[in-house]
């Protein structure tokens, strides 16, 4: 049973850090603006060499960066609130989380509105 919580605890953890990483992409993109959607529309050979070049390494590095900061926040939130720092990290989490599922709604949105354009609502493969 503890290992379930383990994997459980370390899946959200995990969640948590690419959740806050998709909402600092749109901050970053003001100032290095990435082409999303080469990842849906390029070759899928030329996906794989910059997930594998870079892309992997990216994220890692992101995900790392924003747990340390976590860490250092939670000692700083610990510090200051006492036990009353599980309520705001439950807050932070529910608003990281709320945050990024309107993101990829809207991503999500503007992909499906271009495809119904670019084939009239017609389905790619007619059966």
């Amino acid at each position: 049973m503890a290992t379930l919580a383990l994997v459980v605890a370390a899946f959200l953890a995990g969640e948590i850090l690419d959740a806050s990483r998709d909402l600092f992409e749109h901050l970053w993109d003001r100032f290095q603006s990435v082409k999303w959607d080469y990842f849906a529309e390029a070759e899928n050979d030329q996906v794989e060499k910059l997930r594998s070049s870079y892309f992997t390494y990216y994220v890692f590095d992101c995900n790392v960066s924003l747990a340390l900061v976590i860490l250092l926040l939670s000692n700083i939130f610990i510090n200051l609130l006492g036990s009353s720092i599980v309520v705001v990290f439950v807050l932070i989490f529910l608003l990281i989380f709320a945050g990024n599922a309107r993101s990829l709604r809207g991503e999500i949105a503007a992909r499906t509105e271009r495809w119904h354009e670019s084939t009239q609502g017609r389905p790619l493969n007619p059966s």
